[in-house]
């Protein structure tokens, strides 16, 4: 609400500065107006030492109560000043910046489902094959989602995911394997999964969520370059809040192909680095 321009917090904060030091300033005229008395005129000869010291009393009197007017007028500005914010900005890492509107409960873990024998975009027995002329040669990285080592679901809303960075190892890449888990009730859409190579796509597509076991993208094989930093980035473009397995590094095979794993959009912590890594496996292919 607004009076003339100024809040009524502004005005009130004013009004009371102006009373603090009005009742200051008043004091030191009534002071000075009191020693007026005591002041030799012109031709006075020398202060006795009784005036001296009334001068000395009174001098330290005024001092003080111009000190203590001026603390007083500090104290009120640093109260009135605006705080610094303290939450975290809302992240700009999804398109979509609408908050969420429902909760999903922690997944039930499905007992370490391994992403060797995970089911694909389709329901039929699982197929290690790349396509003509690749032949697949397993995971640059592979992380198991068992609860009994350490991983567990991050709750992360609809506004966010989870980037991990990788180093392959051989040219060419050609699966991507997550963890994600939600309730059973809910009938969540699409989770959108992706390869980058810095701000580049090298691949990234939407599709259905296995749930509480492993969901997987399988593509033509991409070139990339043994040894160079890629993300793995898993888009929660559900609608619902979901939960991303992730895990201790140590129970990573190849971990120190694995970078830090960047969180955003987890429920009630603020967006950054975490020390576990992404649950699965990114497919890696050699030519024949």
């Amino acid at each position: 609400m607004t009076a003339g321009g100024l809040t009524l917090t502004a005005l009130a904060w004013n009004l009371e500065t102006a009373s603090w030091v009005a009742g200051c300033l008043g004091a030191v005229v009534a002071v000075v107006f009191g020693l007026l008395p005591l002041l030799p005129s012109g031709g006075s000869p020398m202060p006795t030492p009784m005036l001296r010291r009334q001068r000395v009393i009174a001098g330290g009197t005024v001092g003080i109560t111009v000190l203590v007017a001026a603390a007083l007028v500090g104290f009120d500005v640093d109260l009135s000043a605006d705080p610094k914010p303290t939450s975290t900005p809302s992240s700009t890492w999804e398109p979509s910046a609408s908050p969420p509107t429902r909760e999903a409960s922690p997944p039930r873990p499905s007992g370490g489902t391994s992403t060797s024998e995970a089911k694909g975009e389709t329901d039929g027995p699982p197929i290690r094959e790349p396509g003509p002329g690749f032949r697949d040669t397993g995971c640059a990285y592979e992380v198991t989602n068992d609860s009994a080592k350490g991983a567990q679901p991050y709750q992360i809303t609809r506004v966010g995911g989870v980037d991990q960075p990788f180093r392959p190892s051989k040219h060419y890449l050609w699966s991507i394997a997550v963890v994600i888990g939600h309730r059973d009730e809910e009938h969540p859409e699409d989770v959108t999964l992706g390869i980058f190579n810095g701000k580049d796509t090298v691949f990234q597509k939407s599709t259905p969520i296995t749930n509480n076991a492993t969901t997987e993208i399988r593509f033509s094989p991409q070139r990339v370059v043994p040894g160079k930093t890629y993300t793995v980035r898993v888009i929660n473009s559900s609608g619902i809040t979901l939960g991303v397995y992730m895990a201790p590094r140590r129970v990573a095979e190849h971990a120190e192909r694995l970078g830090q794993a960047e969180v955003h959009g987890q429920e009630r912590l603020a967006d950054g680095p975490r020390p576990d890594v992404l649950t699965g496996c990114v497919g890696e292919a050699e030519r024949i």
